[in-house]
């Protein structure tokens, strides 16, 4: 389970701060998907999905993230 909790983040672009869920980087598993908030920490860099953002694992367990659709 790669889920570490949750923490209320700000976001500038909601303009208040949102219920954000954590992950830990190492434990995320080829075709796991999230809609953001997510943060995504690791030992050497922290991934942010803003709201509105969603994201996924893909087989070669690079995170992939599409903001407004693209």
């Amino acid at each position: 389970e790669a889920r570490r909790g949750s923490r209320p983040v700000y976001f500038e672009e909601v303009g208040e701060f949102v219920s954000t869920m954590l992950y830990e980087r190492a434990r995320l598993a080829n075709g796991v998907e999230f809609e953001g908030p997510v943060i995504i920490e690791q030992a050497d860099s922290t991934v942010v999905v803003p709201p509105g953002a969603a994201g996924g694992v893909d087989e070669y367990l690079n995170v992939v993230i599409s903001v407004n659709g693209h």
